[in-house]
């Protein structure tokens, strides 16, 4: 009955009208017809006199007989044949064996804490924590000298291999039980836990551990570099940022690897082309600087993390590696919002025990700031927005509404205001893109205005605080901000060289502003740092970027383009939020933006590649 009754509305309907009527001016606009002016630019760039005498001198030159000869020194290497006899014997093994080597690890790294603590009370004792591994080591591996299976039967029949193995890291399950129909296994298990055990004297049992799951993963990137950009998202919040620059080189290195082989490909489209030449500014801004040394090392991660977008938009090419990057968002999101809350509630309880509650502003969770949280929340909270959207199943969409509730709580509690204005401004243009009926919702809110009176007072008193929060945050910033503009108009064909802002800074100082970190500007920044063909380049792929996801929405629409839309809407949030503020000032939220547009543009190529084959299949 009352969806009879909406739907006869002549209100509602009237209205519905006027916003098919707007958005059908706007696409037929000057600036609807740039945004989706996409296709036609790339058409013009290939048919442009660069790329036609680039691609005819390319055409001369034979790349296939060293490529040849690449492959197959590749394929014959004596280092590639060791690590697979590795891994298989490691497949094919007992894990009653690895039962054996894990009790003698435990039996025997306690022994040496018995020894080095009490025996011969060293002046240097092993932690208790040794111990405590130990002991852990030897309970597990009591049940794991009872399984007669190999690993490789053991890992397939897992639930737990099935979710992190095979559905989030993208490893084949005929790979691992082929490697598991080897007939070579270790011969002296026991043997090598007793080293191991007798190592602990030297290194912790928890970093060996740890170094032989880092071989493993390399392996597994190795064979799989896409599930090296899975597992550089999850690894975001938790590890340095040079763990980060390796990881990523790493699996840049695997890539080039796989496409010597013939088994990627590598395509450059003309928004590619844009991010490469803005990376290659970065570049050069780090060698032509007042600090070469510094701002050279800088330069070159900063352009690696900047290659990830690369490295998505040319790995991600299927609806499950995409899927598979968007649950290492939300997961990776989600664990640091829980840090986050947890980390807020310790410190209410801490206060609420001495001085009552008053919650600390400084919340950070696994960052080192809170608007560096607050930014990497934001990009997460897209995708659980978007799986939201597009989930039809009730429990999933409780689920997500519940993660969606956590994400957004740490969000306001991190108090980054300006932030929180650009995802709720991301938030309305995501829903604006995806339906033309949010244009209905807002114009019929208008009608409800006069009952704003009779909401909870915590309402308008958020909104009143988070308003006053960004207008303090703005003035309190007008004197550094005015002393960038000086340092922008200084350095403006030139720029001054990466990383060097604080050091530049240091001639502009005033009673105002005696100190900066950076400008509280990304367009301020780029200019200082590497002049405004930098912040050009830089603005032109995002323009482009634009571009394609808006000839996407145009051609496509509806749920085909949510991810693409959620991805934009990450995006166009830090855009806003850098008017006033250096996003990038934490390098992991500069690594995950470009994550982020490379996965929104993967996301466009493959609604477009799927539309193109889907006739083809049709037609079958």
């Amino acid at each position: 009955m009352k969806g009879r009754l909406f739907a006869n509305s002549r209100i509602l309907h009237r209205l519905g009208r006027m916003t098919d009527g707007l958005y059908d001016a706007a696409s037929k606009s000057a600036v609807g017809r740039g945004l989706t002016a996409y296709d036609s630019e790339t058409r013009d760039a290939e048919r442009s006199l660069i790329a036609v005498k680039a691609g005819k001198k390319l055409s001369k030159i034979n790349f296939r007989r060293s490529k040849l000869f690449m492959a197959e020194s590749i394929e014959n290497s004596r280092v590639v044949g060791f690590v697979n006899a590795v891994m298989s014997r490691m497949a094919s093994s007992y894990v009653r064996q690895y039962g054996f080597f894990t009790f003698a690890f435990g039996f025997y790294g306690a022994l040496m804490y018995i020894l080095t603590n009490f025996v011969f009370k060293s002046t240097t004792p092993i932690p208790m924590s040794y111990a405590v591994v130990e002991a852990a080591l030897l309970l597990v591996s009591v049940p794991m000298m009872a399984v007669r299976k190999t690993a490789a039967s053991v890992l397939c029949r897992s639930r737990l291999a099935n979710s992190v193995l095979f559905e989030l890291f993208g490893i084949r399950r005929e790979s691992v039980a082929e490697y598991g129909r080897g007939t070579k296994r270790f011969r002296f298990p026991f043997l090598a836990g007793t080293a191991a055990g007798v190592l602990t004297l030297l290194f912790p049992p928890l970093r060996m551990m740890g170094v032989a799951l880092v071989i493993l993963c390399g392996y597994a990137v190795l064979v799989i570099p896409e599930s090296g950009l899975v597992l550089t998202v999850l690894a975001l919040p938790f590890v340095s940022t040079a763990e980060l620059g390796r990881l990523i080189i790493y699996v840049a290195v695997c890539y080039f690897i796989k496409i010597i082989r013939g088994k990627r490909v590598l395509s450059l489209d003309l928004n590619d082309w844009a991010v490469l030449l803005f990376g290659a500014v970065l570049i050069l801004g780090g060698i032509f600087s007042f600090d070469p040394k510094a701002s050279f090392s800088y330069s070159v991660k900063m352009f690696f993390y900047l290659i990830s977008y690369v490295l998505t938009v040319n790995l991600i090419r299927s609806r499950k590696w995409l899927g598979r990057m968007k649950s290492a968002f939300i997961v990776s999101c989600v664990i640091t919002a829980i840090g986050g809350l947890v980390q807020s509630l310790g410190r209410v309880s801490h206060n609420f025990l001495s001085e009552g509650i008053n919650i600390e502003k400084n919340i950070t969770s696994f960052f080192d700031s809170e608007r560096s949280l607050a930014y990497f929340l934001i990009f997460g909270f897209f995708f659980i927005l978007g799986e939201f959207v597009n989930n039809p199943k009730k429990i999933r969409k409780i689920f997500l509404l519940l993660l969606g509730a956590a994400v957004l709580s740490c969000i306001w509690i991190a108090r980054f205001d300006v932030a929180t204005m650009a995802l709720l401004i991301a938030i309305f243009i995501f829903f604006m893109i995806i339906s033309s009926r949010t244009l209905i919702v807002l114009l019929s809110g208008l009608i409800v205005v006069p009952a704003l009176h009779f909401l909870p007072t915590g309402l308008p008193a958020m909104w009143r605080q988070l308003t006053e929060g960004v207008s303090q945050y703005v003035s309190s910033h007008s004197a550094l901000l005015s002393a960038s503009g000086s340092m922008a108009k200084d350095f403006f064909w030139s720029g001054g060289g990466l990383g060097c802002y604080r050091t530049l800074f240091q001639q502009y100082a005033n009673e105002s502003v005696s100190f900066a970190v950076d400008s509280s500007s990304i367009y301020l920044q780029t200019v200082i740092e590497v002049g405004i063909f930098g912040l050009l380049l830089f603005i032109s792929a995002i323009v482009l970027f634009t571009q394609h996801s808006f000839s996407l929405f145009a051609k496509y629409g509806g749920k085909r383009t949510t991810d693409t839309a959620a991805g934009f809407a990450g995006v166009v949030a830090v855009m806003l939020a850098g008017a006033f503020d250096y996003v990038w000032a934490d390098e992991k939220i500069f690594l995950a933006f470009w994550l982020i547009t490379g996965v929104a543009a993967a996301a466009g190529n493959i609604t477009v590649f799927e539309e193109r084959e889907r006739p083809r299949f049709e037609l079958r």
